[in-house]
C-alpha cells in the first residue's frame, strides 16, 4: 500500500521497511520489490550489491523473472562485490515469523 499510495500516503521508506520484513521471512515478491528499491534508490541509497542479492533471492524463491534483473545488476558489480554477494547468498536463511 505504501509503495503505491493505495489508501495511505505514498511512502518509500515505509514500503521499504515493510518489504524488508516480509522479504526476511522468505516472500519472493517482496524480495523482488526490494531489488527494485535498492536498484532505483527508492527510500534508501542506490545499492547494486543489495539489489543483486534481493533479485537473486527472489529468483531462488521462484518469483517470476527476477533472474533477468539479477543478471543486469550482476554486470554492475566489481569482482569483489560479486564475491561478497555470493557469500551472503550462500549464508542467507529466512527469519522465523515467531
Amino acid at each position: 500500500m505504501y509503495d503505491r499510495g493505495w489508501g495511505v500516503p505514498q511512502d518509500d521508506r515505509e514500503a521499504l521497511r515493510l518489504y524488508r520484513q516480509s522479504a526476511d521471512l522468505g516472500f519472493g515478491q517482496c524480495q523482488f520489490n526490494l531489488g527494485v528499491f535498492y536498484r532505483d534508490g527508492r527510500g534508501t541509497a542506490r545499492d547494486p550489491l543489495a539489489s543483486y542479492l534481493w533479485f537473486s533471492l527472489a529468483d531462488r524463491a521462484g518469483t517470476l523473472k527476477p533472474d533477468v534483473k539479477a543478471n543486469d545488476m550482476r554486470r554492475s558489480l566489481t569482482p569483489a562485490q560479486l564475491a561478497d554477494a555470493e557469500w551472503l547468498l550462500a549464508l542467507w536463511q529466512p527469519t522465523s515469523d515467531q
